[in-house]
């Protein structure tokens, strides 16, 4: 929950530090410095419950000394230098659109935004909840118990990755129009983010994946392979970004991160089989056709919703907020029971075990 305070921090920071500040950024600055001391304290509080105490502790040659320390930061500097190379990805990134032309900047960043919701969501748990489980596994010697719950993360990371990956492709003018086609920002420019969406979605399960697949060298200790992965991500990215720029302008920057999730996602599968921890099993294989079938059928007939819309009230898209809000409501809630009907058919969710999970939960 501690990562849930920034996002509380920001809203806040329009109303409590921006009117009295010389800027917005002078605000949101304040409010981000604010969140981090708030995260402390709130993690502070909840180690104390457990009987783990802080203080601080300036002794720093004696910490060193420590063997677990130094094994500590010996597996995080590669972590360090992987985040270095994201971050100065995403710095390239920005310089190369500004080149592209005016609004470029916008459209990428409101179409990365949208990527990032069920990456977030999806990706980011699934890796979290992983770690812990195949690290216990490992330990134990258990291979294929670790060998079954990377396959189910796999599983259930394109279980809920690519059907909302097909969604966006279908839906991705009217989402992105309900949620920022206000102010300055124009239908057409809803059009070009759009079209963003769409080539960013298409990487969504290769992203989600990789999330998936990530903590398998994390739980054996290898931290420096990911890092390796990253730099070539990197290369990847960084020279389609230039050949397509030109030709296919912000479009084709959203392209050449695609094409870069779909390198990384090829390293991690080799590299996995190729050490030995793992690799598809027939059963995954089976399971993988059958959720790409059940989601490319919904989006399919999702689509052909939408051409109906159109037929019948052809500026739906353009309309009230609250009428785009009810029309993609009704889409989505028609996407979602058509997609489970398909499910149950194509034996992609198992029912009962969710039953029997929400039971036991109880």
């Amino acid at each position: 929950t501690a990562p849930i305070i920034l996002n509380l921090m920001m809203i806040f920071a329009v109303f409590l530090f921006v009117p009295f500040t010389p800027t917005p950024a002078h605000g949101f600055a304040l409010g981000i410095t604010s969140a981090g001391l708030l995260e402390v304290l709130w993690l502070r509080h909840f180690l104390r419950k457990i009987d783990i105490k802080i203080h601080p502790y300036l002794h720093i040659k004696k910490i060193m000394q420590n063997p677990e320390i130094k094994t500590l930061f010996k597996r995080i500097a590669p972590g360090v230098v992987g985040a270095g190379i994201y971050q100065i990805n995403m710095a390239v990134d920005t310089i190369l659109v500004s080149l592209v032309g005016t609004g470029a900047i916008s459209w990428l960043y409101y179409a990365n935004r949208l990527q990032q919701l069920p990456l977030g969501v999806i990706g980011a748990a699934i890796s979290v909840a992983l770690l812990p489980i195949l690290s216990k596994c490992l330990k134990e010697q258990q291979l294929d118990e670790a060998r079954r719950t990377q396959d189910k993360a796999v599983e259930y990371g394109l279980l809920l990755s690519l059907p909302a990956a097909v969604l966006l492709i279908v839906l991705a003018e009217p989402i992105v129009s309900l949620l920022f086609q206000h102010g300055k920002f124009l239908p057409e420019d809803a059009v070009k983010t759009a079209y963003a969406v769409i080539a960013y979605s298409v990487g969504l399960p290769c992203y989600v994946m990789t999330k998936a697949l990530m903590p398998n060298f994390f739980a054996r200790g290898d931290t420096v392979t990911p890092v390796k992965y990253s730099a070539v991500v990197f290369m990847t990215n960084l020279v389609f970004i230039l050949l397509l720029m030109h030709t296919y302008g912000h479009i084709g920057i959203a392209c050449a991160t695609t094409i870069a999730a779909f390198v990384s996602l090829l390293q991690y599968v080799i590299g996995l089989k190729k050490r030995g921890y793992w690799q598809f099993s027939r059963q995954l294989v089976s399971k993988i056709c059958r959720i790409a079938a059940v989601s490319f059928l919904t989006g399919a007939v999702v689509y052909g919703c939408r051409v109906l819309l159109n037929d019948l009230f052809p500026n739906w898209i353009y309309a009230s907020k609250w009428q785009l809000l009810f029309w993609l409501g009704v889409l989505g809630i028609f996407a979602l029971a058509f997609f489970l009907i398909l499910a149950k058919i194509f034996k992609v969710i198992d029912f009962g075990d969710i039953l029997r999970l929400i039971r036991r939960k109880k």
